[in-house]
C-alpha cells in the first residue's frame, strides 16, 4: 500500500510540472524572455513529462530547468 502511494505521488509530481512548464514556457514566449526555440521546447517538455512514472519525465524536469535557466540569462545578457 506504501508503494502504491509513492508512485501516485510521483505521478502527481509530474502533472503538476507539465502545467508549470507548460505555463512558463507559454508566458515567456509571450514575453520573448527566452528565445522561441527554447520556448517551443519547453513546451514540449512539458508534454512529455506525463512520463514521469518511466523515469524519463524525471530527466527531462532536470535538463528543462538548467536549459531554460540559461537561456533566460543568456536572453537578459
Amino acid at each position: 500500500m506504501v508503494d502504491d502511494i509513492g508512485w501516485f505521488t510521483l505521478g502527481g509530481a509530474g502533472a503538476s510540472f507539465a502545467l508549470m512548464a507548460l505555463a512558463a514556457s507559454v508566458a515567456a514566449l509571450k514575453a520573448a524572455a527566452v528565445p522561441k526555440w527554447l520556448g517551443i521546447v519547453g513546451a514540449i517538455v512539458g508534454v512529455l513529462s506525463g512520463a514521469t512514472i518511466t523515469f524519463f519525465g524525471i530527466f527531462a524536469w532536470l535538463a528543462w530547468i538548467l536549459v531554460y535557466s540559461l537561456g533566460a540569462l543568456v536572453k537578459r545578457a
